[in-house]
């Protein structure tokens, strides 16, 4: 609680402090624009810009990929759990998805679909999946060896859908808290290339039209929606994986 606090003491500081350095004592620069014009570029963004339609597209790709790919990883938990235990060249080559530059893939896949809203969904949901499958694997080979030994002797049917997946739960929900960050990277810049309907093509033509207020009031729209999905996630995982911090 007291850490909430201070965020909130820290973000009413920093506030603050623009209100009265960028509209009062430097109301003219090329840094930041003033609060009053913020509040009027809100406005232009939103009924100029199709703000409200590009949040929903935007966000509702992030998320529905990470929920999706959460969703199948269950179902399929036992199957997958013991492949990638039998099978270790797929960890390997899980591994090697790392090292591929995403943005290159971005380009070849706009460049070949062009533009398509479709396409855009099933890339995400497959670099998510890729990426969730890729820790899930790294999880199972660090599960206890007492947890294992109890499930043998107790009920070795329930070894990988409960043993192997309960243990590696909470780390794949650390890593949809940091991944869902870098998962809206990914999507703006898929946007930002293919010119795909969402924030990140506002984004292109706020750039294009040189709207530094629009450029602004967007940054911060995307920082709340990465605070606010932060936050569902901590709160999914203290439901459902409460059991290790």
């Amino acid at each position: 609680m007291n850490s909430y606090k201070n965020k909130l003491k820290l973000f009413g500081s920093i506030v603050f402090v623009y209100v009265m350095l960028f509209e009062f004592i430097l109301p003219m620069n090329k840094l930041l624009p003033k609060p009053t014009i913020l509040f009027e570029s809100f406005l232009h963004v939103w009924q100029d810009y199709g703000l409200l339609a590009g949040i929903m597209i935007t966000a509702g790709t992030v998320y529905f990929a990470i929920g999706l790919s959460l969703l199948l990883l269950w179902s399929l938990r036992g199957t997958i759990i013991k492949l990638l235990l039998e099978q270790k060249v797929i960890f390997e080559l899980l591994q090697l998805f790392k090292t591929i530059p995403v943005f290159i893939l971005i380009v070849l896949t706009a460049f070949w679909f062009d533009g398509s809203e479709l396409a855009k969904v099933i890339f995400i949901f497959v670099v998510t999946m890729i990426s969730l499958t890729r820790v899930l694997a790294k999880e199972i080979f660090q599960t206890k060896s007492e947890y294992l030994d109890i499930a043998k002797n107790l009920n070795p049917s329930k070894l990988y859908s409960d043993v192997y997946w309960n243990s590696s739960l909470p780390g794949l929900l650390n890593l949809a808290e940091r991944f869902q960050r870098i998962l809206w990277l990914i999507v703006l810049s898929y946007e930002f290339v293919s010119v795909s309907f969402g924030i990140g093509t506002i984004l292109r033509l706020a750039l294009l039209y040189k709207d530094f207020g629009a450029i602004i009031v967007i940054a911060i729209i995307l920082t709340m929606l990465i605070w606010c999905g932060t936050l569902v996630i901590k709160f999914i995982k203290k439901k459902i994986a409460f059991w290790e911090s």
